[in-house]
């Protein structure tokens, strides 16, 4: 009988190495996306320091128990720090020297110098250039108060009072204050909901990224790649998109955005001023939050382009690129449309949707707010290169 010897299959194992600097790379952004939602308490109160009791949030344009509290916190501080913040709200100040007996058709030229204009309802605007048009030997200390509507709904108090300086010069203190005051439950509830969230991201990084690398590099090893390669080395990525792919993710993202109302109008606060820089940088923080709005379009703006086939008319956009460029232009941009004449239209959309029996004592955010937020959507556009022939159409 005729022998057959079985062939020999010469096998080797191959190295695997791990890039060190990619794992730091991916990790790092993969830890910020699941920080993203505790980043909130960079301003906002932990919950566990949150006064039990409520301040007055009903539309009162003199009310003296709120002005009290706020001029106590302000008290409570060197008169030369510009902002003051403790659990239930903030108060901003800022040294202004008044032209005298102004015309009230110049008012809101001179307007425009005080905090936080572009927060104030006609009430408080009315009374300021009523303080403006009177001579400086017969003003007074005065200040009014005026309610922050979210659909309709009382979510904040603001205050301004004036406090003379030196008559002279007419050197006065101006001051805006605000509420940050939430329930506890429910600070509570948002701080469970943001660690759910965190842990459910972390959660879906590895079962749709990070576990898979274990198998590649098993397979790397024991089988290899056709021709003469010996030792390979793996790179980690970014694995925001794996995640953000996900459309509940992001649609649970924007649902938490909107859950501070009262913090994105101390965000903006921050950022509509540069007497304090940190306060500033801090504004800014919070304000790129508002990325999780460019996630949510660009995630379900893919079920629009595969639906009409408009493929061929984009390019990716790395999502890690998205969150810096909103970090960066969200408070600048912010602060450039309170303090140049476009504050004309932020305060026409605080004012549009305000009934008419409480126009001259309160505001309606929500326009303003879902104008900033849509702004988050323009790094988008940072991609778009639209050319006149529809055949080399791209971004």
């Amino acid at each position: 009988m005729t022998k057959i010897q079985a062939q020999q299959t010469l096998t080797h194992s191959s190295v695997v190495v791990w890039n060190r600097f990619s794992i730091v790379y991916s990790l790092a952004f993969c830890l910020n996306l699941m920080a993203a939602p505790l980043k909130a308490y960079i301003s906002e109160t932990m919950p566990w320091n949150i006064a039990p009791e409520s301040p007055n949030l009903a539309v009162e344009p003199y009310d003296n128990a709120t002005l009290q509290y706020f001029q106590t916190l302000a008290s409570s501080a060197p008169s030369s720090r510009a902002f003051v913040q403790d659990s239930s709200g903030f108060v901003f100040r800022k040294i202004l020297y008044l032209p005298d007996a102004i015309d009230e058709s110049d008012c809101f030229d001179s307007l425009q110098r005080f905090p936080i204009v572009a927060y104030y309802s006609a009430g408080f605007q009315q009374f300021v250039c009523d303080f403006l048009s009177q001579n400086k030997s017969t003003r007074n200390d005065g200040f009014q108060c005026q309610a922050i509507m979210m659909l309709g709904v009382s979510t904040m108090k603001y205050c301004f009072w004036m406090t003379l300086q030196d008559r002279t010069s007419s050197r006065y203190e101006v001051a805006v204050a605000g509420t940050t005051w939430e329930p506890p439950v429910f600070a509570w509830i948002k701080f469970v909901a943001r660690l759910a969230l965190g842990i459910y991201v972390g959660h879906q990084a590895w079962v749709h990224y990070y576990r898979h690398f274990r198998c590649l590099a098993l397979n790397l090893t024991s089988l290899g790649i056709p021709g003469p390669f010996i030792k390979y080395e793996i790179y980690f990525g970014d694995a925001t998109y794996f995640i953000l792919s996900r459309p509940f993710v992001t649609l649970i993202f924007v649902l938490e955005f909107y859950l501070s109302i009262a913090y994105i109008g101390l965000a903006c606060v921050r950022c509509s001023q540069l007497e304090d820089g940190m306060q500033f940088f801090l504004g800014c923080l919070y304000a790129s939050r508002a990325v999780c709005f460019a996630y949510f379009v660009m995630r379900y703006a893919t079920f629009a382009i595969k639906r009409f086939q408009w493929e061929t008319f984009g390019r990716a956009i790395d999502p890690g690129l998205l969150a810096l460029a909103a970090g960066l232009y969200a408070g600048p941009f912010f602060y450039v449309l309170t303090n140049t004449p476009t504050v004309h239209f932020v305060i026409w959309l605080n004012r549009v949707w305000v009934s008419p029996s409480l126009h001259g004592h309160a505001i309606e955010v929500l326009l303003l707010y879902d104008f900033i937020i849509g702004i988050s959507a323009t790094p988008l556009f940072h991609e778009l290169q639209i050319h006149l022939s529809p055949s080399s159409v791209s971004f």
